[in-house]
């Protein structure tokens, strides 16, 4: 699965990596205002529209 590939690339390069998942089941592991504040970037890496894209 591509979130967890993202995860553990993070891991072998030294670097925290959080993924949210959106799919049939909703958000999963769902970002915080808090979370996105203090990140040193955010990359939207989507095949379909984004759910509460607003944040």
């Amino acid at each position: 699965m591509a979130a967890e590939a993202l995860v553990n690339a993070g891991k072998e390069l030294g670097v925290d990596i959080f993924v949210e998942k959106q799919g049939a089941n909703g958000i999963e592991d769902r970002h915080t205002t808090q979370l996105l504040r203090k990140a040193d970037a955010v990359i939207f890496a989507t095949d379909v529209a984004v759910k509460n894209e607003e944040r």
